[in-house]
Parts: C-alpha cells; structure tokens; sequence
C-alpha cells in the first residue's frame, strides 16, 4: 500500500537531516552534501534546521543565516527564528536588520522578540536586548524568556532584578 504524501515528505525530511547530522565533523563534505539536497527540499523545516546547526557548528554562520532565511520564506516557524537567534556576535547586526524586518509584520511574535534580544546581546546591544526580551514576556512569558532577561540584568550587574526573574522562571517551569 502507498503512503501518504505527508508521511512520505515526513520520512524524507528525516531522512535528510540524519544524513547532515552525519556530516557534523566534516565541513567540505557537509557543503557539497548540502548543494546536491533539492531547492525544495531545502526549504523544509526540519531539514532547513539541522542544516543551520550543522552548518553554524562547522563554523559556516553565513550559510546558517542564509538556510534559515530561505526556509522562513516559504514557512514562519518558530523552531527557525530560535535558531536564528542563535549567532555569533559576528554574524548579529546582519541577522538583527533582517529580523527588524520581520517585526514589521509580526509585532507581537513572542519567539521573534526573543530572538532579537538574544542578537542584541550577542551584538552587545545590552539595552535594546532588554528591551525586545521585555516585549517578548509581554506578548508570551515563557520559562525561557525568564532566564534570559535574566542572564542580560546580570550583565547589567541588576543582580536583584536577575534574581527576580530567575525566580519566575522556576515558577513558569512548574
């Protein structure tokens, strides 16, 4: 008997991604691996994610930025913009102007708001990582969102207020 369309591009995709992970210790061969997986294939989520971990782990952040930009255009995912807030400080102003961007469509998207506080940290946009993580707990306060405003009030030697918010986010993990 046929398997479904959904269950076959589930498989595929899983598939996909097990071989990158493969590939996590050998950056040529994840590169050339990489431009023999389909345009379309590309863009789906789970492949388009372990692709961007990989590719960020072999040092390939500009690659990272661009998959996870590609695949965001077919698809919003909150997965994706997680990731996306992953980056070096290298690779953050680029990734902040594009998610600022975004923002103009998507005001009040709690994960987005993350992300871009966590690139303003990692851009040492100590101020304005505060501010988008505050935005953030406004629209969705999450356990995460928690630790991270406050690992940045830290920084910001707030020790007090970080104390505050780690223990909001021992509550919100309850």
């Amino acid at each position: 008997a046929a398997i479904s369309s959904e269950l076959h591009a589930d498989y595929k995709s899983r598939a996909l991604s097990e071989i990158l992970k493969a590939l996590a210790h050998d950056r040529s061969a994840f590169e050339a691996r990489w431009r023999r997986v389909s345009s379309a294939d590309q863009l789906l989520s789970r492949v388009a994610m372990t692709a961007a971990r990989q590719a960020a782990g072999l040092g390939l952040e500009t690659l990272a930025r661009e998959i996870i930009e590609r695949a965001l255009m077919q698809e919003w995912s909150s997965e994706l913009i997680d990731a996306y807030g992953e980056a070096s400080a290298s690779e953050a102003n680029v990734r902040i102007e594009r998610a600022e961007r975004w923002l103009r469509d998507r005001a009040r998207d709690a994960r987005l708001l993350l992300a871009l506080g966590r690139l303003c940290a990692a851009a040492g946009l100590w101020g304005k990582a505060q501010s988008y993580v505050e935005a953030s707990l406004s629209f969705g306060p999450t356990r995460e969102s928690h630790l991270e405003l406050a690992r940045l009030l830290e920084r910001l030697d707030r020790t007090a207020d970080a104390a505050a918010q780690y223990k909001l986010a021992a509550q919100a993990s309850a």
